[in-house]
């Protein structure tokens, strides 16, 4: 998933310039997936390579969610995002 505004990254960046491929830049918060409310597994969650504030977040959706729209949210720092819909086959 790709988001925006997830916070302060380790090692970091200086505020405006993108994110670096190496080292990664790891979020520094927690992040956390829920998948119709049922929390994922993270598997990554850091800044997006050349992108300015853009962060890549890898999860793993339960073995039990149901075929058709999934609604996913992002919870960063204790503070939960908007949610939105993926398709799930």
């Amino acid at each position: 998933m790709y988001a925006l505004g997830l916070g302060p990254t380790r090692p970091g960046v200086d505020p405006g310039q993108p994110f670096t491929t190496n080292p990664q830049q790891i979020v520094n918060s927690p992040v956390e997936v829920t998948a119709n409310g049922t929390p994922t597994q993270v598997l990554f969650a850091g800044g997006f390579p050349g992108a300015v504030d853009g962060y890549q977040v890898l999860f793993r959706l339960p073995p039990a969610t149901a075929t058709g729209d999934a609604r996913l949210q992002i919870t960063a720092a204790f503070i939960p995002g908007p949610e939105v819909k993926i398709p799930v086959k």
